[in-house]
Parts: C-alpha cells; structure tokens; sequence
C-alpha cells in the first residue's frame, strides 16, 4: 500500500544483461529496470540498474537471496 497506494505505475519493463552461474545452487544476474509513474499529478520516466544473488533451494526452485538496486536518472515529464 506504500508505494503503489500514492503513485500509479503505467509502464515498467526489467532487462536482464547478465547472468553468472558460481555453482549448481548459486548464481548471480544484472540488468536494467525502466518505469513510468504518475504520482499526485507529475508523470516520470525513471531508469535503474540493479544486480542480484540467486540460491536454489532444496525443491529445486530457484529464488532471490539478495537485490541491489540504484537509480540511473529521473526525468519529469510534462
């Protein structure tokens, strides 16, 4: 309800740019993240980079074990 309770998101697209497998249960992945939001009345475009760890758990599925991630630029949009 934070975030999204006060701003509207209308477009977001997450790239993947790299992924690196340490071992069978632990990886690592970057990439880029893009959003346009509305939030009372000011539209943005905001552009991030983020870098994560990925462990495989004992079913096999594999899941987020920790995520970085830092803006690149905001842009206000008329």
């Amino acid at each position: 309800r934070g975030f999204l309770g006060t701003t509207k998101v209308s477009g977001a697209v997450s790239e993947v740019r790299a992924v690196t497998v340490v071992s069978e249960d632990l990886a690592t992945a970057g990439g880029t993240y893009s959003s346009t939001t509305e939030t009372g009345g000011q539209r943005a475009m905001d552009w991030w980079r983020w870098a994560a760890i990925f462990q495989r758990g004992v079913d096999g599925q594999w899941r987020y074990s920790y995520v970085l991630a830092f803006p690149d630029s905001t842009v206000a949009m008329k």
